[in-house]
């Protein structure tokens, strides 16, 4: 992790993040002269709107169109006229939160100053007056915000703090526990998962009425223990857990949630939690192998309905669970199905085609050792004549980054199917929206194509039962399993690599 994206990390365990949501009116407009540096979302978090607005004001903005000496149009905090007055929406940042303001009909005293001494930052001072960044951002607009540190000697103008509104709106509590400041490719995921979570926030704040409270805590390595964290869990009163990445942890995690008799708890990554069948407040974003066998299913029989199923045993197969539940349902549909037991060949995999009609040879294990075997025997198993072809399914992970088989994928010998409960598409015009968004946020690339960061971002949309028309990638849906069961994700993708180097998704399903 390189020090910019440590920093960035370390500041957000230093605060939780209050983000205030509310449906505005139409609103007048002003206009800035954008400053070299400036971002999108650093003029979205220092005028308190959302990037939609912002590009909505101003058609054709992107965060890489905007240049200095742009004069753009910013939706202000002041309705139009004719219409009725509200408080502006927070600005939607891992730094700081906006609260309702009620009126105030006292008579304004003079604004206290503040002189930034040596490495104050705009957070602790804003802490220090019970303020929020974007409030005291506000009150001094010639702040730099393209620059970590305030130079010392500058003075500040402190604002009167804002008061809570009569009519206290819902406050939603999120605690978050992942590796975020874990150095390896599970820690970098979640980091791009949890940025793509304040993404989402961000744009839901137009739509969802009342505040958000995120309170992020560090998950420890596997096998550590998390029983320093309990206080700090108590004391956020969540409403819902995110987390953790090691099943070693849900343990641990179930007690918290246990305790609190209504609040959620969402597992991000692991599928291994078999108890969600008994805990109905238990989500899962990558469902358990069985049910994704089961909806694996569904689609071969909408897809591959002629096909002969060839199930391929390896020693130790890791998707064994897989693998049984997709091949009993399609046994139950009427599909032909053969098996090939641990140690098969080459030669019986030449034996097994089928005369006609395609044959889809599916193995019960997904590590790279298989994989990479698989496409390379795949490049010498032919069809035998004209009315006959052969594919290959695969699983999710074969598409990983540090798979070391995507590579492989780039012209496959034969049709490669991958089984995959999310996919998000980067060329898409959504894709290449949610890259320029999140390059606007974090001034960095999302990794692996943004994989992960919009996962999360379509998570909470999923969570929060927004609309799709943010959406990134292919929405989850979580349904229940089954009465007094948890939810599971029912989203399901067969994901197309053909010899021809095009990748098309060619199936969805939600049960």
């Amino acid at each position: 992790m390189n020090t910019c994206s440590r920093n960035f990390v370390q500041a957000l365990f230093s605060l939780s993040v209050a983000i205030a949501a509310t449906t505005l009116p139409a609103y007048a407009q002003s206009k800035h002269q954008v400053a070299p540096g400036e971002t999108l979302y650093g003029l979205s978090r220092r005028y308190g709107v959302s990037m939609d607005r912002l590009r909505e004001a101003n058609p054709g903005l992107t965060a890489e169109s905007l240049k200095a000496g742009m004069q753009i149009a910013i939706p202000t905090a002041t309705p139009a006229a004719g219409t009725p007055a509200a408080t502006p929406a927070a600005a939607g940042t891992p730094a700081a939160g906006r609260q309702q303001m009620a009126p105030d009909t006292r008579q304004k005293a003079e604004p206290r100053k503040h002189k930034v001494k040596r490495k104050e930052t705009l957070y602790g001072i804003a802490r220090q007056y019970g303020l929020t960044v974007d409030e005291l951002l506000a009150a001094n607009p010639s702040v730099d915000t393209t620059r970590t540190k305030l130079k010392k000697g500058i003075e500040l103008t402190i604002p009167e703090p804002r008061r809570q509104a009569a009519a206290v709106a819902k406050v939603r509590r999120l605690t978050v526990v992942l590796p975020l400041l874990e150095e390896s490719v599970a820690g970098r995921r979640c980091i791009e998962f949890y940025r793509g979570m304040l993404m989402a926030i961000d744009q839901m704040r137009d739509e969802m009425q009342g505040e958000m409270v995120i309170t992020t805590l560090n998950e420890p390595a596997s096998g550590a223990s998390m029983s320093h964290l309990k206080e700090q869990v108590e004391k956020s009163a969540p409403d819902v857990v995110i987390g953790p990445l090691y099943p070693g942890h849900f343990e641990t995690v179930r007690g918290w949630v246990a305790a609190r008799s209504k609040t959620d708890w969402l597992i991000p990554f692991s599928s291994k939690y078999p108890s969600v069948a008994s805990q109905p407040r238990t989500i899962l974003l990558n469902a358990p192998d069985e049910y994704k066998g089961q909806m694996a299913a569904d689609l071969f029989v909408q897809h591959f309905r002629q096909a002969r199923i060839v199930f391929l045993h390896e020693q130790g197969g890791d998707e064994v669970l897989f693998t049984s539940g997709l091949r009993n349902r399609l046994v139950a549909a009427g599909m032909e199905v053969a098996d090939l037991p641990v140690g098969y060949t080459r030669d019986d995999m030449q034996k097994a085609v089928a005369a006609k009609g395609l044959t889809l040879f599916v193995p019960d294990a997904s590590t790279n050792a298989v994989a990479t075997k698989l496409l390379d025997q795949m490049a010498h198993v032919s069809a035998p004549n004209a009315h006959s072809r052969v594919a290959l399914a695969g699983y999710s992970r074969w598409n990983d980054a540090d798979s070391g088989v995507r590579s492989l994928l780039t012209r496959p010998a034969t049709d490669v199917y991958l089984c995959m409960p999310y996919f998000h598409d980067a060329g898409s015009p959504q894709g290449a929206r949610f890259t320029s968004d999140y390059y606007g946020w974090f001034r960095q690339s999302a990794a692996e194509g943004g994989q992960y960061a919009a996962m999360g971002h379509d998570a909470m949309l999923a969570y929060f039962g927004q609309t799709q028309r943010h959406q990134v990638g292919t929405l989850p849906v979580f349904s229940r399993i089954a009465e007094g069961g948890g939810r599971v994700n029912s989203t399901f993708v067969l994901l197309q690599f053909t010899p021809q180097g095009t990748i098309q998704q060619i199936a969805l399903t939600n049960r």
